[in-house]
């Protein structure tokens, strides 16, 4: 699969108020400004457990896709908050999740199962290891915007 442009790339949306998404479930802001202003100054670390037990994604595959060690998120339990990057990361990692659980229908358990599951579509990785990288993101979620049209890879 080809690498897709920025200025195809779908702009993030927030989702409508009564779905069930997974900013609702963490209690984080859908307005992108009032989101800009929490990944600024830095998230809680303790949304990575909250999401892991809304998710049912481990915390291991949330800090791989994060690109954080054990190590160095006990040094942001220690501030209390993560750093602007890590922050940023967790916001695009919530958002290839959020896209995922409304493909699914609000299922979180096919959705995890999905992340998890190699997709031949990434060259039979799995989207969750996919999404390490900013290019990896960008792919799984135009991915996500493929199956949602019909348009099976």
């Amino acid at each position: 699969m080809g690498i897709v442009a920025l200025a195809e790339m779908p702009r993030f949306q927030p989702p409508p108020s009564s779905s069930r998404s997974i900013w609702s479930l963490l209690g984080l802001p859908a307005d992108v400004r009032l989101l800009q202003l929490e990944i600024e100054k830095g998230m809680s670390h303790a949304l990575i457990d909250r999401f892991a037990r809304a998710s049912q994604l481990t915390s291991a595959q949330i800090l791989r896709s994060l690109n954080l060690s054990e190590r160095t998120l006990a040094r942001r339990r220690e501030s209390g908050r993560l750093q602007r990057e890590e922050s940023d990361r967790l916001v695009s990692l919530l958002t290839i999740y959020d896209a995922a659980l409304q493909l699914f229908g609000g299922n979180a358990e096919a959705t995890s199962r999905w992340l998890n599951g190699p997709e031949r579509a990434l060259g039979g990785q799995t989207p969750v290891d996919y999404l390490r990288t900013e290019l990896g993101t960008r792919e799984v979620l135009a991915l996500i915007h493929r199956l949602e049209h019909g348009v099976f890879v």
